[in-house]
């Protein structure tokens, strides 16, 4: 039998046993972009669940889009994603957000690339109604060898934010925030089947650096098919001033299944 399709067997067995929901302030944005598309129009798509019934209630899905389109120089990329779950009996919503992002990057160097972004978020369980930023900065590509990369950027960002109208503490509440958005990415070619690769962010508030936003991921992708993507991811959230009732950590396994063209 393929040793490939028998690990990839064992990840699925054990991320639904063990899945889990971060409630990151940060998405990672770099997994769903990659690095250097090909000239004209692509994309992929990913979609997880984990579905169960008995003892246990659950159901939880998640799907991802990605358009990428490259004219030389000049790369745009565009990004949907939501996530839901339900669990419980009787059923009741404990997941349930939605994300958008868009990227412009133009190629200056080899090395330097200049990129801007907009982005819009809510997440009903992290009590965020909206969440909405703009930014630009520089990229750059900081080692490369046969089969690996190491990409860094850093970025002005603004962002506005709004809490939901519940019942709790500071409900309703608006913010606005200059951050920084720095951020280190890289890819290693494990063989023709596996690649793994691990991103970590940091966004510190540029008026009170107390207040930080942190996030790594670490990801390998299997490939079933020319086009089609098993990957299982370890993601570790960090929000050192979170909304009153809102943890600040978050640790959680996710897989999905992708496809690209």
């Amino acid at each position: 039998m393929d040793p490939i399709r028998n690990l990839t067997a064992l990840a699925v067995l054990v991320v639904g046993m063990c899945a889990g929901s971060a409630q990151a302030q940060i998405v990672n944005v770099q997994a769903l972009i990659g690095d250097e598309p090909e000239e004209g129009f692509s994309g992929s798509v990913e979609a997880g669940a984990d579905y169960r019934r008995g003892n246990i209630d659950l159901l939880l899905a998640r799907a991802a889009a990605t358009a990428r389109y490259r004219r030389g120089d000049d790369i745009v990329f565009a990004i949907v994603k939501s996530e839901y779950g339900r669990t419980g009996e009787p059923s009741a919503t404990f997941v349930k957000k939605v994300f958008e992002h868009v990227r412009y990057r133009h190629v200056l160097t080899p090395i330097l690339t200049a990129e801007a972004f907009a982005q819009h978020e809510g997440d009903r369980f992290r009590r965020l109604r909206v969440r909405a930023l703009v930014g630009a900065g520089p990229r750059a590509r900081i080692a490369h060898g046969e089969g690996w990369s190491l990409h860094g950027g850093a970025a002005y960002m603004f962002e506005h934010e709004q809490l939901s109208e519940d019942a709790l503490a500071e409900a309703g509440e608006r913010s606005n925030a200059h951050r920084l958005s720095a951020y280190l990415v890289g890819h290693v070619e494990v063989n023709e089947h596996v690649t793994a690769s691990a991103t970590f962010y940091v966004q510190p508030r540029l008026d009170r650096a107390s207040d930080v936003r942190l996030l790594g991921e670490a990801a390998l992708a299997t490939a079933l098919s020319t086009h089609l993507t098993f990957k299982t991811a370890l993601v570790v959230a960090h929000d050192s001033e979170p909304p009153p009732a809102i943890e600040g950590t978050d640790v959680s396994v996710q897989s999905t299944l992708g496809a690209k063209f």
